[in-house]
């Protein structure tokens, strides 16, 4: 009799147990697809977790982007190190500056004009060195303060994001030495020339926004043409006590060169001001 009682007991149980779960099932299934997503908790950071594409940049919540810290770091291999700062003026335009320092000879400066023998002079060839001899065999000495200013146009009317064209002028200086050069200088002063560079540059380019909501990065995708005016000493010759010596004159003579440029910056947001996308 206990046995049976049992079993009975047994029977009843798995029988309320299916019914249980047969109820379960079809009250899921009769679920609508949105009150179905409430009730599956996706892992936290994946593609499906809504709480961390909060954290976006591009998410609902976008930034006001005003300002960016920028370094560059394709300036490097032309031996300039330089921070930068960009300023938007409004939706479409912003103001670009970098401020640096010349620490060493411009390889490809100084390969270019070589190669090209002074490329295209704006004055009359007066100096008795030319310009492809002290950029081409000159020692670097000491370097020079290197800045810039440049005006972008965004072209989808969001800062620092999209396509946008844009100029920029360049300055940088540097000093060689021209002791190592078959030359007999009349004074040990004269062997030290300086190079001063002024570059215009168009250029264009594309901005990828990064990073996340509380550390927005930008980077920038930039190439562009440009023409450089290069300006040095003019030297003359003299001959004092039989032998030919060069004299370093107070005048300076120039000559044009054409640039082309290539090159990436990461930008650092600050000061933003968080407004709902439209």
């Amino acid at each position: 009799m206990k046995n049976t009682l049992l079993v009975f007991f047994v029977l009843c149980i798995g029988i309320i147990f299916g019914q249980n779960k047969n109820q379960k099932n079809q009250q899921q299934s009769n679920l609508k697809p949105n009150e179905l997503d409430q009730t599956y908790t996706p892992p936290i950071n994946s593609i499906f977790d809504e709480d961390s594409k909060k954290n976006n940049v591009n998410s609902a919540a976008i930034a006001d982007f005003r300002n960016v810290i920028r370094f560059n770091p394709f300036l490097l291999p032309r031996s300039v190190a330089a921070i930068g700062y960009e300023r938007t003026l409004n939706d479409y335009i912003g103001l670009e500056g970098y401020l640096g320092y010349s620490y060493k000879l411009d390889w490809i400066q100084a390969f270019g004009t070589a190669f090209s023998g002074g490329e295209f002079s704006m004055g009359n060839n007066q100096s008795a060195i030319s310009v492809s001899e002290m950029i081409g065999n000159g020692i670097f000495k000491s370097g020079g303060i290197f800045s810039s200013l440049g005006l972008k146009v965004y072209m989808d009317g969001t800062p620092f994001e999209g396509n946008y064209f844009g100029i920029q002028g360049r300055y940088n200086s540097y000093n060689l030495d021209l002791n190592n050069l078959n030359y007999l200088f009349a004074s040990s002063e004269y062997a030290t020339t300086t190079i001063r560079n002024i570059t215009t540059i168009f250029q264009w380019g594309t901005c990828v926004i990064g990073g996340t909501s509380k550390v927005p990065i930008v980077h920038d995708f930039y190439t562009g043409i440009g023409i450089r005016s290069s300006s040095y000493d003019i030297y003359t010759e003299q001959n004092t006590d039989m032998e030919l010596k060069y004299i370093k004159t107070n005048q300076r003579e120039s000559f044009i060169g054409f640039s082309y440029v290539i090159g990436y910056s990461i930008g650092f947001v600050f000061n933003t001001k968080k407004v709902n996308k439209q």
